[in-house]
């Protein structure tokens, strides 16, 4: 009888799961990327993003203003946390101006577990038809300075 009772233990475990694993790769599968448009603000800064999350600093350096005072050595320095999950919030296109608010959540949780979230401008500009970030973009937080 203790062996039955073991047994059946056993096969309601497995069975408890195997069910969870479907859910959460059902889940995982659900969510969608968004995917915008090449030549829209809201594209630079996703290709920003990837290429920084990517660890490819030199691409993601692609995406910053010439004139901006950051370059990719920042990037090199830059802390970029590995459990972050980005949404794009709101863009608001200004002629060759445009920002596009996003959405940092920091779910590694620290000490006292949960979900950090800040909210973060990207700031871009149209030069000869391409979008470019200027200013200080996430996950930045100074430029120019080397340490020294």
């Amino acid at each position: 009888m203790a062996r039955s009772k073991s047994s059946l233990l056993l096969v309601v475990s497995c069975t408890i799961v195997v069910v969870a694993a479907i859910v959460v790769l059902a889940l995982s599968l659900g969510r969608d990327v968004a995917t915008y448009d090449p030549g829209t603000p809201e594209f630079t800064a996703q290709s920003y993003l990837d290429a920084v999350f990517d660890g490819d600093y030199d691409q993601a350096a692609t995406h910053l203003d010439p004139a901006s005072d950051c370059d990719v050595d920042d990037l090199d320095r830059a802390y970029v946390p590995s459990d972050v999950r980005i949404r794009l919030l709101e863009t608001v296109v200004d002629t060759d101006r445009a920002r596009v608010r996003i959405s940092v959540e920091n779910t590694a949780g620290g000490v006292v577990g949960g979900v950090f979230q800040e909210e973060r401008v990207l700031r871009l500009v149209r030069i000869s038809n391409t979008w470019l970030l200027t200013g200080i973009p996430w996950p930045l937080f100074d430029c120019g300075d080397d340490g020294k």
